[in-house]
């Protein structure tokens, strides 16, 4: 399986609410961190604060850009709820061997999102200063790559 493959899976597993698929995909070691005060936390209390607290408000998750390479990822995706409204966010993956050890997110604006490519951009400098490539027309950030990462 891609590094690709097993983001999309992680994700079409929120979608089925199935806990079993998500912690397959996962390190026994796995962390989560996000600006919510989740700072590393495990498998355990993710499980207990963010899925249990999470997925029954997540309807659907429209992964607009999968960036990977052998060892890290980031993510863009619209998360769909089921009260009608959604959400951007950005998602830094790090993979040992064909799991998931570390998931950081980056939370999208509340009013609205005027820029994927600009926040993109913004996640890629935080996690190492620079980045190569372009965005596609339309798409934000189609050809988007860390130059720390790129393969």
């Amino acid at each position: 399986m891609t590094k690709e493959e097993i983001v999309r899976n992680y994700y079409a597993s929120w979608e089925r609410k199935d806990w079993s698929a998500v912690d397959s995909l996962l390190t026994d070691d796995f962390t989560f961190t996000s600006p919510n005060g989740d700072d590393r936390i495990s498998k355990t209390v993710f499980k207990s604060k963010c899925w249990k607290g999470q997925v029954e408000y997540a309807e659907r998750f429209e992964v607009e850009s999968v960036l990977t390479n052998n060892t890290e990822g980031c993510v863009k995706y619209l998360c769909r709820t089921t009260q009608g409204a959604s959400f951007r966010n950005v998602e830094y993956f790090r993979f040992a061997g064909e799991k998931i050890a570390v998931v950081e997110v980056y939370f999208g604006g509340r009013l609205g999102y005027p820029s994927a490519a600009a926040s993109a951009y913004s996640v890629i400098r935080a996690h190492c200063g620079k980045f190569t490539g372009k965005s596609g027309a339309g798409s934000g950030m189609a050809r988007l790559s860390c130059g720390h990462c790129a393969e």
